[in-house]
């Protein structure tokens, strides 16, 4: 058993800075490049896909658990972290490309020790996942995932 323990926030966590919207085709394929936050069919991690499952609420549980597992499994709280007693949220932002490839990590806000580090090391390594759409087109996704890094409690 692991002598500390990296919580996932899912109150922010895999909820990408993604919505649903409408943008007209032509406006689509003139911004080919663009970046969106705003979609109709948000990415899903790999493992996940549409045609598999019936209902947005079906989907966003798949990836939701795709992603919670690949980042419990991939990643470790950084000894100087831990001996400095660093906690806290790391957030990452990174772009899902149309073919679904992970682009542009970045680490929005940092705790120190180490972690951020760890969590661009961790996200560099995503398999590539199900692209977002609009207007049924694959489109380039930023997206937002908070990871919280928790020592665990001494008794």
């Amino acid at each position: 058993m692991r002598l500390f323990k990296i919580l996932i926030v899912f109150g922010l966590v895999l909820l990408p800075i993604c919505t649903f919207a409408q943008e007209s085709e032509e406006a689509i394929e003139k911004k080919s490049d663009k970046v969106y936050m705003e979609v109709d069919t948000f990415p899903l991690f790999s493992g996940c896909d549409y045609s598999d499952m019936g209902s947005l609420a079906e989907m966003k549980a798949c990836s939701d658990e795709k992603i919670i597992k690949y980042i419990t499994s991939n990643i470790t709280y950084p000894k100087k972290a831990r001996r400095k007693g660093v906690e806290g949220v790391v957030y990452v932002q990174f772009v899902i490309g149309p073919d679904g490839a992970v682009r542009d990590e970045k680490i929005a806000k940092e705790i120190g020790g180490g972690c951020g580090d760890e969590v661009l090391k961790m996200v560099k390594k995503f398999p590539n996942w199900v692209p977002g759409k609009m207007n049924g087109k694959p489109v380039s996704v930023r997206y937002t995932i908070p990871v919280t890094f928790a020592l665990p409690k001494k008794r």
